[in-house]
């Protein structure tokens, strides 16, 4: 067994927040808040955190348990974290060794990045059904109206979020991917999407923990494992096909929606860059 934050045969992920350290490296009490197809999210005094049995929904907020040995908990169920392990009362599960996120570029290569968002559009528009290929050209005109001053409000799209089909809504699925986006590729120091606390605290009230989380995560430029794997690679190389479709068939239509923004955020960098 690796415990969590410590190098064995190869890295592991490696905790960014003092939340995150709680996870890893201390022990931390909580109870299970919901339960999903790919495992369930728990409650602590220092945020939700994730477990999982696909090891490419990894992120810095969630652990990985083998698929052989996943345990079955109720909602409510109290958990408490160990350093390595989790535990459900007598019952013990060690945390698997994880993988670090990769490191952003300092430099972005424009020919790369406009060759894979030609890419990107391509498998989106294969990926996405009809009708929520509608309501995503209906955000992407949303974002280009008001956006044409440069900087974006998420506040003037609260009345988007929370809506559409899906565990995650689509709206915040396009927005996670084109807040990241923004994060990875923007020129402009700290990005041009703005989010404040206020809005966070809106945003609480119009959807669901697991979207709110996301959007919360993706403010500081952080996603699950696989599409930071993508992000790492769009501005310095080709980027594969398999890992372009892994991604987006991330949920029903989430990892779809969250390219669809990504590609928008990825069009405003570059029409900045080639401006200036």
């Amino acid at each position: 067994m690796t415990v969590p934050g410590v190098s064995a045969a190869g890295d592991v992920l490696q905790a960014r927040t003092d939340g995150e350290v709680g996870f890893f490296e201390k022990e931390l009490r909580g109870t299970v808040e919901a339960l999903f197809r790919t495992g369930f999210s728990i409650r602590t005094g220092k945020g939700l955190f994730w477990i999982t049995r696909e090891r490419e929904r990894l992120h810095t907020r969630a652990g990985f348990l083998s698929r052989m040995n996943f345990p079955d908990p109720a909602v409510g169920c109290a958990v408490l974290f160990r350093p390595g392990e989790i535990s459900f009362g007598a019952r013990r599960f060690p945390l698997l060794r994880t993988v670090v996120p990769p490191r952003r570029l300092k430099r972005i290569d424009p020919a790369f990045l406009e060759r894979n968002l030609r890419f990107l559009r391509r498998i989106v528009t294969l990926a996405l059904g009809q009708r929520e290929k509608e309501k995503v050209q209906r955000y992407e005109a949303s974002v280009e109206e008001r956006g044409r001053s440069g900087l974006l409000s998420f506040e003037d799209f609260l009345s988007l979020f929370g809506t559409g089909p899906g565990s995650t809504p689509l709206a915040d699925d396009f927005f996670t991917g084109l807040l990241l986006g923004d994060r990875w590729f923007c020129s402009q120091r700290g990005g041009e999407v703005i989010i404040t606390p206020f809005f966070l605290e809106r945003l609480r009230e119009r959807t669901n923990h697991v979207a709110w989380a996301q959007i919360e995560m993706a403010r500081r430029g952080q996603s699950v494992i696989l599409i930071e794997r993508l992000l790492a690679a769009m501005g310095r190389k080709n980027v594969s096909g398999s890992l372009v479709w892994r991604c987006a068939r991330l949920g029903a239509s989430s990892g779809a929606a969250i390219l669809s923004g990504l590609c928008v955020a990825v069009c405003r960098s570059m029409r900045r860059r080639k401006a200036a």
